[in-house]
């Protein structure tokens, strides 16, 4: 049977990183905490629950913590979780499962819960919050196989998926991500802070392509500034024009501005990369927008087919659109005798 290790980086998260831990303790081989500089009982809690913990001087670099830790991993897969998440206890047993096919990395679904609206916003409520906005990341991977992060902000594992050529699975186990249980002005600021950290230091990344996407992000989400956002994610897309994920986020802002069939261009150059099943959804909701129902049925009727978390609810929605346009036509119909 596979191993896997749960492997974190905290700083002062006594609040929170039991939780983190607790949602997967019992499906993991292996628990390592890299601290980098708790003032508070991050790393006792962390102990007691049968955590190795190590210490790493902060050096304003997370990618540096994360491999840290990840050469200290003795399973065959690394489990990546930050202490303000968790996993459903009744979900974890599925990352056994996981382990045990033939891919090299799977990307979950995060949902980052919040009380603020706005296009992409999914109603769910939980710990005091009306829903959440998804984002989609490498969680889960083998080790063994040179996969690492890369970048000191906003560090992902995906170049080294990419030199590996991995095999690619989608987890159907979401992550709950609760950071704006923190403050959400906490959480601005701190965002605004990374993507200051990027503007300024833009010349040092070789890959510009990603950098401008996380500019974008925090413009669209923590400024309200659409029209920057959208700039960046269309440098982001003329250095690279096979992420579906910018494609999807260009789509967002213009949908925020109200450009709804430049968003749906670009909802449809996001299928062509990656047919996501909340990229369907995000088209019926625009289509629906736009009045035409038969448009938004089909699109919501493929989400479901793709297994939305809305799966009902887009279906029962979908019913609801073509009842409304049978109406519509037989009222046309009988106008027309």
């Amino acid at each position: 049977m596979a191993t896997i290790t749960l492997s974190m980086i905290a700083r002062d998260e006594e609040a929170f990183i039991a939780s983190a831990i607790e949602s997967v303790k019992d499906v993991v081989d292996e628990i390592i905490v890299v601290d980098t500089g708790s003032k508070d009982s991050t790393a006792a809690i962390a102990k007691e629950l049968g955590a190795k913990v190590l210490h790493f001087k902060w050096n304003d670099d997370f990618s540096s913590a994360r491999n840290f830790g990840l050469k200290e991993a003795t399973s065959d897969w690394a489990l990546v979780l930050d202490a303000d998440e968790e996993i459903l206890k009744e979900q974890a047993p599925k990352l056994r499962q996981m382990a045990e096919l033939g891919n090299d990395a799977y990307m979950f679904v995060q949902k980052n819960f919040s009380n603020t609206r706005a296009f992409g916003f999914s109603p769910e409520a939980r710990k005091g919050f009306k829903g959440f906005y998804p984002s989609f990341i490498f969680r889960m991977f083998r080790t063994g196989k040179g996969i690492n992060f890369e970048g000191f902000v906003h560090e992902t594992i995906d170049a080294s998926l990419a030199k590996i050529k991995a095999r690619i699975g989608m987890s159907e186990v979401p992550i709950y991500h609760y950071q704006e249980l923190k403050g959400a002005d906490v959480f601005r600021e701190k965002q605004l802070k990374y993507a200051e950290l990027l503007e300024k230091g833009l010349n040092k990344y070789t890959d510009k392509a990603k950098t401008y996407h996380h500019i974008g992000i925090a413009y669209y989400r923590f400024r309200d500034d659409y029209e920057k956002a959208i700039s960046c994610f269309e440098k982001s897309i003329q250095l690279n024009n096979r992420n579906a994920f910018v494609h999807n986020d260009l789509a967002a802002s213009y949908a925020q501005t109200g450009e709804y069939k430049k968003a749906l261009d670009s909802f449809g150059e996001s299928l062509k990369i990656r047919p996501e099943p909340s990229t369907f959804y995000n088209i019926g909701f625009l289509q629906e927008k736009l009045g035409d129902y038969e448009a938004a049925a089909i699109a919501y009727e493929e989400a479901a087919r793709r297994n939305h978390p809305k799966k009902t609810e887009l279906l029962d929605k979908s019913a609801l659109l073509r009842s409304l346009m049978k109406k519509e036509n037989d009222g046309k119909q009988q106008g027309g005798v």
